[in-house]
């Protein structure tokens, strides 16, 4: 067995084995996939051990450290493997304060492509390295900005240095309080021409009026999809609304959008106020908790699909959801037919077909109430993508 594979790793050329090592990789996005290669043969080895650099993802600060000595002491030696680095990624394990390897680290990075430390608080420094080394090539960001003084509006500048992002997550934190920094920057405005999706979430209730107007005032072309977590938007600047601090956001991108998240509770004006501006969007989510009051009644004409997180974990949470659906339908029959999904967010995945059995009395409310949609155009559908009448189809004889 060991003669077939010395043989076979002599006959194949060096670029094939790389090809499907990067193959794998690619597939699999974890070093430990490329580790079984690397024992078969000291040719696999040598072609397999830069690809462990592919895919990074640190879960505490001894690890940061140590990748960091690797790439460090590989350097020496005239080898480069951070160069073959795609993803670099820091979980929310992570200590909360800057560690002081990552910015030396991204030295070594220099075609990154993805870049997730949402949960870290990273510093202009490493904001600043990050945007030189790898802001010709990024595509994927997903950061926290925020800090003292006028850090947190540093970091929302130097955004508009990662010019081919094509998704961009930025969580805001401790921002609020130091808002009138941003107009300093207004002339760094994020220019993103391939920005296909945004998502923004704040944690904690601060004012952010002055940063999304900083936002509006960039350039976002190809952006056609649009997130908000917001759970405690405000508070509002004096005389208005807190969903008024999103209009001018609104208005710049809003008849572009093709997909809507939203998780803003407390902006109970939103859908009057925001809701018309989405004039050519398809899909409409609310994840769990409370959508805004009044959003089916301002529902854009052109929306096809609505997503409603539910938590099918407490029967708590039933009426309300019952409440909301015997709420539309009684409302006006729908000229365009409308997919009404419920999506569980919990480890339940909630289907037709066996809820009879995990939730008994929710299927009571549930069923005859789809009934009654579907006389609306709303057709009630599960996870799965069916409304009950389509199981009824499949169960009844030929």
């Amino acid at each position: 067995m060991s003669r077939v594979r010395a043989s076979v790793c002599r006959d194949m050329k060096e670029d094939v084995w790389l090809y499907i090592f990067e193959t794998i990789m690619d597939k699999e996005r974890r070093p430990s996939a490329i580790i079984p290669l690397m024992c078969v043969c000291k040719t696999w080895k040598n072609l397999a051990e830069p690809l462990l650099y592919q895919y990074l993802s640190f879960s505490s600060a001894t690890a940061i450290t140590r990748c960091h000595r690797s790439l460090m002491l590989k350097a020496l030696r005239d080898q480069f493997p951070g160069a073959r680095t795609r993803s670099l990624a820091f979980s929310h394990t992570c200590p909360d304060g800057p560690h002081p390897v990552i910015d030396r680290m991204l030295h070594y990075m220099p075609h990154l492509l993805v870049f997730h430390a949402p949960h870290t608080k990273l510093g202009t420094g490493t904001f600043e390295m990050l945007a030189q080394v790898c802001g010709p090539s990024l595509k994927d960001l997903e950061v926290q900005i925020g800090g003292d003084g006028a850090e947190g509006a540093l970091q929302a500048a130097l955004v508009s240095r990662f010019r081919v992002l094509r998704r961009l997550h930025i969580c805001v934190s401790e921002l609020g309080r130091n808002s009138a920094f941003f107009q300093f920057i207004g002339d760094q405005a994020w220019n993103l021409q391939h920005l296909e999706i945004l998502l923004l979430r704040s944690p904690s209730k601060e004012a952010l009026s002055a940063f999304f107007d900083f936002v509006s005032k960039g350039s976002f072309p190809s952006l056609t999809c649009l997130a908000l977590d917001l759970p405690w938007l405000g508070p509002p600047d004096v005389g208005t609304t807190p969903a008024e601090a999103l209009l001018s956001l609104f208005t710049k991108v809003g008849s572009q959008i093709a997909r809507f998240t939203a998780r803003i509770p407390h902006a109970d004006n939103a859908p009057s106020l925001l809701f018309p501006l989405l004039t050519t969007v398809r899909t409409v989510r609310f994840p769990i908790g409370r959508p805004p009051q009044g959003f089916f009644e301002h529902l854009p004409a052109s929306t096809e699909e609505l997503l409603l997180g539910v938590d099918f974990s407490s029967d708590e949470r039933t009426p309300a959801l019952v409440g909301l659906l015997v709420e539309l339908s009684l409302g006006e029959q729908r000229r365009k037919r409308l997919s009404l999904q419920l999506t569980s967010e919990t480890t339940y995945r909630f289907e037709w077909w066996t809820l009879g059995v995990t939730h008994p009395n929710m299927a009571g409310d549930l069923m005859p109430l789809s009934v009654w949609l579907a006389a609306k155009n709303i057709l009630l559908k599960d996870e799965a993508g069916k409304w009950i009448g389509q199981y009824e189809e499949e169960v009844s004889p030929a």
